[in-house]
This record gives C-alpha cells, structure tokens and sequence, in this order.
C-alpha cells in the first residue's frame, strides 16, 4: 500500500514521529523506517508512505516522480488521484477533448487537480491553495 501524507509530530531526539496519512490514519514512524538519509523528516513535510511485504518505508513526497510516470488514459490518471483522497468535481467530454476537475482539502489545504485528455494525450496540472504546484 502506497500513500502519501504528511509528518504531524517528529521528536529528532528519538527518531520517532508520528504521520497522518491522506486517508486521515496516522502511522508511527521511526528513522530506520526513513529511505532519504540525505534529508532529515521534520513536522509538516509531506511524504510518501510505502508498506508491502511487512516493510515500512517513509521518504519525502516527489511531486516530479509522481508527474513523470505516464498514464495510459485520463481514467487510470483519475483513479491515481482518487486513491490520493481527491474527489471528481467535474467531468466534461467533447469529441476529442476530455476535462476533468478533482478537488480535496487536507491539513488547511485546498488542492485542484485538471485532467485534460486531447487526442489521448494527457496533461495534469496540479494546485494547492490556487497557486500551481507543476
């Protein structure tokens, strides 16, 4: 399972936090469980949260990993969103073109995801609080 979230607590004399996911859990974290040795966590960053095989694994979120990976159709494009807690607001389709507005609010945030599919080919612009992130 693939999330991601956001550090809530963080006591670096320990090296244990606390996050809360985007699907409003919260996982206790220590630093044998942090991937990025070059960066230390720090409360309010967001971050990537991977557990498979009984392995935790937290990094910081990258935004630009996550726009690199291609998607196949605006629908798998949607369901990724969806998965990250965005809800679909609007969902409009022409004959080549295709527009779709997702929406959440997290930890004080407003965040706008567009979705525009035109001829099959997909472009995503991503905003937090009305300014764009991509």
């Amino acid at each position: 399972m693939s999330m991601t979230g956001m550090i809530f607590q963080f006591n670096s004399d320990n090296g244990k936090g606390l996050l809360m996911l985007s699907d409003g859990e919260t996982k206790e974290f220590d630093t044998s469980q942090w991937v990025e040795k070059s960066n230390r966590p720090f409360v309010g960053l967001k971050i990537s949260y991977d557990e498979s095989g009984g392995k935790i694994s937290v990094k910081p979120y990258n935004e630009a990993t996550k726009e690199s990976s291609a998607y196949s159709n605006a629908d798998e494009c949607i369901l990724h969103f969806k998965e990250e807690g965005f809800k679909v607001v609007k969902n409009t389709a022409g004959e080549t073109t295709r527009t779709i507005t997702l929406r959440k609010y997290e930890m004080g945030d407003f965040a706008e995801v567009i979705i525009k599919s035109v001829n099959d080919k997909i472009s995503v612009t991503h905003m937090v609080n009305g300014k764009k992130t991509n």
